[in-house]
């Protein structure tokens, strides 16, 4: 794990600005997070920088989604709902289930109002890391695979790195979701509209 005071290690050419907002929010994740949360954090967030070069994304920016995507995971469900409903879409049926579903769209909504952050492209990519969406942006792509197969995932996360880099980002993001796709339909679990568009949208754009 990185050292408590340097978040952002090997980002060459970071302002002083942006080094700022992502120790600050790095410091905030560490204090609402659990350990494990906050680690699997940090891995995303490297993991996306380290890819961003091979698929022409913004290495900040990747650290920067990658590092703030789970900053409400531990949050109560009213305070998820409370901030989701903000950002102007309505709750889905299977996030009114499992409100901790909502914990990416608080997370942005939090990133915008409490941390004044107002790139378009990392608040999205926070927002809809968990189900992914159609017509993403190579960064929204970029987190959503990240946080499925950086290095501390286990089941198939292992095949989907050895491809990483090598494929084009939406190929690997259309392998990741489908191999989430399979994983919850084995656990029996429900799926999100949103993820089922995804995979349509990527199977048929170029």
């Amino acid at each position: 794990m990185t050292g408590q005071n340097d978040f952002s290690p090997g980002l060459s050419g970071q302002d002083g600005k942006m080094k700022g907002l992502i120790d600050k929010i790095s410091l905030y994740a560490q204090g609402v997070l659990e350990e494990k949360r906050f680690r699997h954090s940090v891995r995303v967030a490297e993991y996306a920088a380290s890819l961003s070069e091979v698929y022409s994304v913004d290495k900040e920016a990747a650290y920067l989604a990658g590092i703030s995507h789970d900053i409400c995971k531990n949050s109560k469900d009213r305070l998820l709902l409370s901030l989701a409903k903000r950002d102007g879409d309505p709750i889905l049926d299977i996030e009114k289930k499992k409100p901790s579903l909502l914990h990416g769209r608080a997370g942005a909504v939090l990133l915008k109002e409490d941390f004044g952050v107002e790139d378009q492209e990392v608040l999205e990519a926070v927002k809809n890391h968990t189900f992914g969406i159609p017509g993403a942006s190579d960064l929204t792509l970029l987190i959503y695979v990240s946080d499925k197969i950086e290095p501390g995932r286990g089941y198939n996360a292992g095949s989907l790195r050895e491809i990483a880099g090598n494929v084009p980002l939406r190929v690997l993001a259309l392998e990741t979701a489908k191999e989430c796709l399979r994983i919850l339909e084995l656990q029996k679990k429900s799926v999100s509209p949103g993820t089922l568009d995804m995979i349509k949208w990527l199977e048929t754009h170029d």
